[in-house]
């Protein structure tokens, strides 16, 4: 039983852990049968550890490495984001277990018979670990807030089965000092299902919001690929219009001396409009270098136009940017649904939206403003133009950026700086 103890405590710790990192790192793309086997290696030690008596110290020292190794390897993060995580998850173990003796004694419980009893040590151990359970779900509220599925009203709304586990678990070792006796085994079955249904309660709600991340990230990379799609069938028009053009125009220039030479003024005049009309349309499709930036300013451009908005943008990025596609869709996408959504409450000829977009040493500068009135400006956010500017702050905080929106004079601007 005293092993069946340790592989429950091990076995919660390891899961708490796995929940602690995916709840603030995105993973890498690798194998799962790696970071499967790689957890394992990692309880297996643990769970070693954990039958040495004096090995606290050094299993706190091998529980944060851990940590801090899992992290560098299979999350997208930095050394010290790693560190510091490994540090924090030891810190919260720690004041959670001086907490409980503490409270045993406050109580008059014996930490040491408790201890000394297979059963009783196994329902210690579970109640430590659901108030591990209950810190970590605490700073997930705080750390990823805007992203994350653990929230302050989800911890609120599992608060009543933490207090009941923690009180069951106070009263299992209260009926061992008054009774002098070892628990029955299924209080210990109890007190387990409890502390994994909690476990897997937060492990399902981190898991389906994550499932519902990529399901509209995959939205939005089929989105692009249209947009894309429609972007080159337009291009290769316009090419093929340019050369079509170009192989008329010496028949269309003779065409057009013949009839001045005939004194024919009027159908020359008419042939000479026809053509500058062809010219006019040519360079309508957007290229500013960069085929994402091209296809989704090209998009935007087209319903600008059909919303009589003067839309104009100055662009200067490289071919390749270090930002995915979907990322510049959304940061892009929302920003110009809400600059044209802003740009219709003026007048139709006070409609403006004006882009800027440059790269300078690494930084990729971003600035979008719209003619808006301040009435408009200021109205309470309906959810959906919210929730676009919340997934825009969360792309531009995975690349480490900021951004800035502001109103003035008429005009409301949107302003980030984001590191590629």
């Amino acid at each position: 039983m005293y092993i069946l103890a340790e592989v429950i405590g091990v076995v919660s710790e390891v899961l708490i852990i796995y929940i602690f990192i995916q709840g603030v790192f995105p993973e890498k793309v690798c194998s799962r049968f790696a970071v499967f086997l790689s957890y394992f290696l990692y309880g297996a030690g643990l769970l070693f550890l954990s039958f040495f008596i004096n090995a606290a110290i050094i299993r706190i020292l091998f529980c944060g490495a851990g940590i801090v190794l899992l992290v560098l390897l299979y999350y997208k993060s930095k050394g010290i984001q790693a560190i510091f995580m490994g540090i924090t998850f030891c810190a919260i173990y720690m004041m959670i277990d001086v907490f409980i003796f503490l409270l045993a004694s406050l109580l008059n419980i014996d930490s040491e018979l408790i201890m000394s009893h297979s059963v009783s040590r196994s329902v210690y151990i579970v109640t430590t670990h659901i108030l591990l359970l209950v810190a970590i779900s605490i700073v997930l509220c705080f750390v990823r807030k805007k992203s994350s599925a653990i929230t302050i009203p989800f911890v609120l709304v599992l608060s009543p089965g933490y207090i009941i586990s923690i009180f069951l678990g106070l009263s299992f070792c209260q009926y061992l000092l008054d009774t002098g006796q070892d628990l029955p085994i299924p209080f210990l079955f109890a007190s387990i299902a409890l502390l994994y249904m909690n476990i897997v309660i937060v492990f399902y709600a981190q898991q389906a919001k994550n499932t519902a991340d990529k399901q509209r990230e995959n939205e939005l990379a089929e989105h692009h690929y249209r947009m894309q799609e429609l972007y080159y069938a337009q291009l290769q028009n316009e090419q093929n219009e340019t050369r079509a053009l170009f192989h008329d125009i010496s028949k269309r220039m003779k065409a057009m001396n013949t009839l001045v030479c005939e004194n024919s003024s009027d159908q020359a005049r008419e042939l000479l409009t026809e053509t500058q009309h062809l010219y006019e349309n040519i360079g309508n499709v957007v290229d500013v270098g960069n085929s994402i930036i091209s296809a989704i300013l090209n998009e935007y451009k087209n319903r600008a136009k059909k919303e009589n908005i003067a839309f104009s943008f100055s662009v200067s990025v490289p071919a390749q940017l270090n930002i995915s596609a979907v990322d510049c869709y959304i940061i892009l996408g929302n920003t110009l649904d809400n600059a044209i959504e802003g740009a219709l409450s003026r007048e139709e000829a006070d409609r403006k939206i004006h882009l800027q977009l440059r790269q300078h040493q690494g930084t990729l500068f971003y600035k979008l403003e719209n003619s808006c009135t301040q009435s408009h400006a200021t109205r309470k956010r309906d959810r959906n133009h919210g929730y676009g500017l919340q997934n825009v702050n969360k792309c531009i905080d995975k690349y480490e950026g900021e951004m800035i929106t502001f109103y003035a004079d008429g005009t409301y601007t949107f302003t980030a700086r984001i590191t590629c």
